[in-house]
């Protein structure tokens, strides 16, 4: 699940960035901006589904586990250090 993940971010990150350079160059109120705009919108929400799916990849596989609390540390006037 890793590898399709890996695979979709450049996919959905390039769809995203070149349908909103395409914003800047077409003409609003013509059909090539409303395709530019749903072309951006599919790509936000891949985009999103990516990242998604990338953290739960990783999630799974245990490399974004919550580390344990810090050590209790003894009450001395100097931090700890004796």
């Amino acid at each position: 699940m890793a590898e399709l993940a890996r695979a979709a971010l450049p996919f959905a990150a390039f769809m995203t960035f070149a349908s909103g350079l395409l914003l800047l160059i077409n003409r609003p109120g013509t059909p090539e901006f409303v395709a530019t705009v749903l072309a951006l919108i599919v790509g936000l929400v891949f985009l999103a589904l990516a990242l998604g799916l990338h953290f739960f990849a990783r999630r799974r596989e245990g490399r974004y586990e919550r580390p344990d609390p810090p050590a209790e540390q003894s009450a001395s006037p100097r931090g700890g250090v004796q």
